[in-house]
């Protein structure tokens, strides 16, 4: 299995998984483990720090296959400076060649007007309707599942006309821990119990699942 999108630290088991993508602008921890990859970006909530010459220097590390998370997110006061920072980032990796991974919370009509038409990349932590999610799969973007498809049938008809080979798993750990231990610290082996829900509403095996989202896992983030 892989997880897709974890914010790692050192409490936590890395044990059950197969490749994390820690989502960090720290490189330690993908560094000292094999498995573990990192994403870097500015994250809407850390705008203002943003730093490009930063970005672009770690880039440049082997461990290091995309950038994010960045975005939009409407608990941010300023928007316009929020929407000038993914831009850059968008820009950057365009330029670099790298996916992005994408955070969006509640603006998604202004992500898609802002977002090209082709890119390569994924909207993590899906939270939207099926309508958005055909948006984002037709510019070319993977949709990302967490914990959260297991506390309601909210996200069902979204993940039953998604085709599978557009869903990648995540768990956002520490965050997000799915049912059975919602509330509880998330950690990366969870990310099966997101791959049972999905092949329950699909009615397909979980194997069937891990294998198809592994591949375009691997495919995206060419990890």
């Amino acid at each position: 299995m892989i997880d897709t999108h974890a914010h790692l630290d050192k409490d936590m088991s890395l044990k059950g998984i197969d490749k994390i993508i820690n989502v960090s602008l720290g490189l330690n921890f993908s560094e000292k483990h094999e498995k573990v990859f990192n994403a870097i970006g500015y994250h809407p909530y850390d705008i203002k720090k943003l730093n490009l010459t930063k970005l672009k220097k770690l880039a440049s590390h082997k461990k290091v296959i995309a950038i994010g998370e960045i975005g939009l997110d409407n608990q941010k006061y300023n928007l316009a400076e929020q929407k000038a920072g993914f831009k850059k980032q968008l820009a950057l990796a365009q330029k670099l060649d790298l996916p992005v991974i994408i955070h969006c919370r509640g603006l998604h009509k202004e992500c898609l007007e802002i977002l090209p038409k082709k890119i390569k990349g994924v909207v993590h932590c899906y939270s939207s309707s099926w309508k958005n999610a055909k948006k984002y799969a037709d510019l070319g973007l993977y949709i990302s599942f967490t914990g959260i498809i297991t506390y309601s049938e909210s996200y069902d008809k979204v993940i039953k006309n998604m085709p599978l080979d557009k869903i990648l798993l995540e768990t956002d750990c520490p965050f997000l821990a799915p049912v059975p231990h919602r509330d509880k610290k998330c950690e990366p082996w969870m990310v099966k119990y997101i791959g049972k829900k999905i092949a329950k509403i699909k009615n397909i095996s979980l194997n069937k699942v891990i294998e198809q989202t592994d591949k375009n896992a691997k495919k995206l983030f060419n990890i």
